[in-house]
């Protein structure tokens, strides 16, 4: 009995010890871990008060210690190497971080930003368009063609990157991306080489995806009228009206056109007529014009 007593005491006192040291494991755990969540907290508002050497440090560190499980202290990481232009350590670190997420918009941001800043652009652009091809998130899509653009724009030209946008079909689903080709095509207006196809191509993308933007359509009535398409310049000109029909510029944009071309005159003068209700201040200037397009059509009539 008393030997059963003492065997029975040992078994208690050996699951003590087992439970005091998995106590302590616990412990010592949650410690540890407390300490590096406090630790990657400080490195944090080290980086957001841009004292990148510091922070650094203080990521490597972590991630020595976390290694493949802490994504966030490696992205930290790249964020600093690319503000300080350290790409030789900013490129192998995003191909690594890849190699376990190949659709991580930081690692592909990063690393195509390594790419150009090592003077391979093109290689950046690759590593930018396969980001582009594995996500269907549109705002990481939309980030991702931002960027390519400016590169393109900052390292080339602005034509380049018209042109290497268009190629890339998803880009073109992107209302904010099409926008922005269009600026670009904007600004090469000023110098003469703007591709009026071109533009009338993606407005008319742009159409289809925001239908009821009726300055969109108004550009469109222009751009066809400058290619004499008048029935699509009427088209489009009507459309924009329909949504918008109380804006006194368009209205006495189309009664312009209607008035020149010699059609639907009482059309043209009700929207004349509706415009100065609008905005009456503009009655010596629809005048003028007036005037001026009468005297032009009696010496083209004179002339024949």
């Amino acid at each position: 009995m008393v030997l059963k007593s003492q065997r029975l005491l040992e078994f208690i006192n050996r699951r003590k010890r087992s439970l005091l040291f998995l106590l302590f494991l616990t412990s010592s755990v949650l410690i540890s871990y407390y300490f590096l969540n406090l630790y990657f907290t400080n490195s944090v508002e080290y980086f957001q008060q841009k004292k990148y050497t510091i922070a650094e440090k203080r990521f490597e560190k972590i991630d020595a210690l976390t290694g493949h499980f802490n994504l966030s202290a490696k992205e930290y990481l790249l964020a600093i190497y690319i503000n300080q232009g350290k790409y030789t350590k900013a490129g192998p670190l995003a191909e690594q971080i890849l190699d376990q997420n190949p659709a991580n918009l930081v690692a592909i941001k990063s690393l195509s930003i390594s790419l150009a800043g090592s003077k391979n652009l093109d290689l950046a652009l690759n590593t930018l368009v396969a980001g582009i091809n594995l996500q269907s998130d549109p705002a990481k899509i939309e980030d991702m063609g931002m960027l390519a653009l400016t590169m393109i724009t900052t390292n080339r030209n602005i034509e380049s990157a018209i042109q290497w946008a268009v190629k890339i079909p998803k880009l073109l689903e992107n209302l904010n991306l099409i926008n922005e080709v269009l600026r670009l095509i904007e600004v090469t207006k000023q110098s003469s080489k703007s591709d009026l196809d071109l533009e009338i191509s993606l407005r008319e993308k742009y159409f289809s995806l925001a239908a009821s933007e009726a300055a969109n359509l108004i550009v469109l009535a222009r751009l066809y009228k400058l290619k004499k398409e008048y029935s699509k310049v009427i088209y489009f000109y009507q459309e924009g009206l329909k949504i918008n029909p109380d804006e006194a510029s368009y209205l006495e944009e189309y009664a312009d056109f209607l008035i020149e071309q010699n059609r639907e005159i009482e059309l043209a003068y009700k929207m004349y007529k509706k415009s100065l209700r609008l905005a009456p201040q503009n009655l010596v200037k629809i005048r003028q014009r007036l005037e001026t397009k009468i005297q032009k059509l009696s010496f083209q009539r004179g002339s024949r």
